[in-house]
């Protein structure tokens, strides 16, 4: 008997969601000892490198201390565990959450610089008669084709 193991793929939204609601609880259970805030970090910044433009968990970052207010003046003797979850929230949530999207976004520009690149050299390959100039620095105008010899009667486009 043959048996075959399916795997499921979980969309990247469900992870970054599910990761993100992983970096709240951490960041909520955080309020009662300190060492929630690594995992909280951890996931945070994992979180921050999902897909997405990232709106709903820099909105929902931004509601978590503004949720909080009213549960601090109910209850004034929960002001120190405030000052410490706010701390946490910070730290250990906002701060690699942003690590994360910054790196994604970095890794994006890179990705799409060197596909633009290739693209350029693609389309240099494939027009033969377009002349290739060579403007280096400290080095003469001039433009390499089978048909141009003369620099004086390149067809290159005038420098700017």
């Amino acid at each position: 008997m043959r048996s075959v193991i399916m795997k499921t793929r979980v969309p990247e939204p469900v992870v970054s969601a599910g990761l993100f609601a992983g970096v709240v609880a951490a960041v909520g259970a955080s309020a009662a000892g300190p060492w929630w805030g690594a995992p909280a970090a951890a996931c945070a910044f994992l979180a921050g490198r999902g897909p997405g433009s990232g709106r709903s968990a820099a909105l929902a970052l931004a509601l978590v201390p503004v949720a909080a207010v009213p549960a601090v003046l109910l209850a004034p003797a929960w002001l120190g565990w405030a000052g410490r979850f706010v701390l946490m929230l910070f730290a250990a949530a906002m701060l690699p959450w942003f690590a994360g999207r910054f790196l994604r976004q970095y890794r994006e520009l890179v990705r799409a610089g060197w596909e633009r690149a290739a693209r350029l050299e693609r389309e240099q390959r494939l027009s033969p008669n377009r002349p290739a100039c060579a403007n280096g620095p400290g080095s003469p105008r001039t433009c390499t084709t089978s048909w141009v010899t003369n620099s004086a009667s390149s067809p290159c486009p005038p420098e700017r």
